[in-house]
């Protein structure tokens, strides 16, 4: 899932000595498990995004790095898939986007294209107004794990690779679980700190269809050249490995001084 926040272009120095990577994981007693999930960039992202986009203060941006593969590197293939832990289906996604950014009302449609996996790896590039972010997702016996995050949004690009790959989603999942990591883009110019804990499971009606999901609460931080705050609730369906719904209340406070509040529902569970 995009529970992490903006991605984008790093230097052609060695990316993943450019980049940290700290993990903590606290878990409480509960009954409930589920399986890993994946979804979209958040709405937060994208009202980010276009509130930074139509800001007259434009943060320096460094030459782009070489392209990587789906492994998040350049000479090891992915790990094979982990037996019986099954990828989002492949295909496309549509996401209604409603709330409020910088003052303006938002009404818009995402689409997210999810490609077939290779190996244990997954990609997928989710579309908006602003632009384009993409993420590769690695599926694990242990659970689901953000190897790559980029953004692409007219001037605001950033390219994260958490190096080992951070936690997206654990298996099992129980409620009241926690855990959290940071790391930094490949500029070095902004850091994320992103904390996670299982709420509660909750069903939620999707194109009609009641889909049983566990509620996340996702926190995340931005510092440095961006620096911002986002409290979203996230409903991740384990039958689909998609985020089915998100709620997020973002402030931004460098460049732009910013408040959004947004919300995002898929609108069905079936690809196009």
């Amino acid at each position: 899932m995009a529970a992490t926040i903006l991605a984008g272009c790093g230097s052609k120095k060695d990316n993943r000595n450019a980049t940290t990577n700290k993990v903590t994981t606290t878990t409480a007693a509960a009954d409930a498990t589920v399986d890993s999930a994946a979804g979209p960039s958040s709405g937060s992202q994208t009202t980010a995004a276009n509130n930074l986009q139509n800001s007259s203060k434009s943060p320096t941006t460094a030459k782009a790095s070489s392209s990587i593969n789906a492994a998040g590197n350049t000479t090891s293939p992915p790990p094979a898939a982990a037996a019986g832990l099954q990828p989002t289906a492949p295909g496309k996604y549509t996401y209604h986007l409603t709330g409020n950014g910088g003052g303006q009302n938002i009404d818009q449609q995402l689409t997210m294209t999810v490609d077939p996996p290779t190996g244990a790896d997954q990609h997928s590039s989710t579309q908006t107004q602003q632009g384009t972010t993409e993420q590769y997702l690695r599926y694990q016996a242990s659970g689901l794990y953000l190897v790559e995050l980029k953004l692409n949004a007219g001037f605001i690009q950033k390219d994260f690779k958490p190096n080992p790959p951070a936690l997206q989603y654990p298996e099992p999942a129980p409620v009241g679980k926690s855990w959290s990591w940071q790391v930094t883009s490949s500029d070095g110019k902004t850091t994320v700190n992103t904390a996670f804990t299982v709420l509660r499971t909750e069903n939620v009606t999707i194109g009609g269809e009641t889909v049983p999901t566990t509620v996340l609460k996702v926190t995340i931080t931005t510092s440095g050249d961006i620096a911002s705050k986002s409290d979203s609730t996230y409903w991740v369906s384990e039958k689909y490995r998609l985020i089915v719904k998100q709620d997020a209340t973002t402030d931004i406070t460098s460049p732009i001084v910013s408040h959004s509040q947004t919300s995002q529902t898929l609108n069905s569970t079936k690809p196009s």
